[in-house]
């Protein structure tokens, strides 16, 4: 029953390149598997009006 998912992709000293490197894998090897996966369950922490995108079950990537 998750409704938000908080990450750390980056912490202490990491340099920048390496952060971004974090995010960039993160958005294209993870999210696609987990975006969409706990849309029918509410979000009480999202702020009203902060333009909540609806989540779709995305569709199961294809390995490379």
């Amino acid at each position: 029953r998750v409704g938000n998912l908080m990450l750390l992709l980056q912490f202490g000293d990491m340099p920048k390149e390496l952060a971004m490197k974090n995010t960039e894998l993160f958005s294209r090897e993870v999210m696609p598997y987990v975006r969409g996966l706990w849309g029918e369950y509410e979000t009480r922490w999202w702020p009203e009006g902060a333009g909540r995108r609806e989540m779709r079950p995305a569709a199961t990537p294809q390995p490379a």
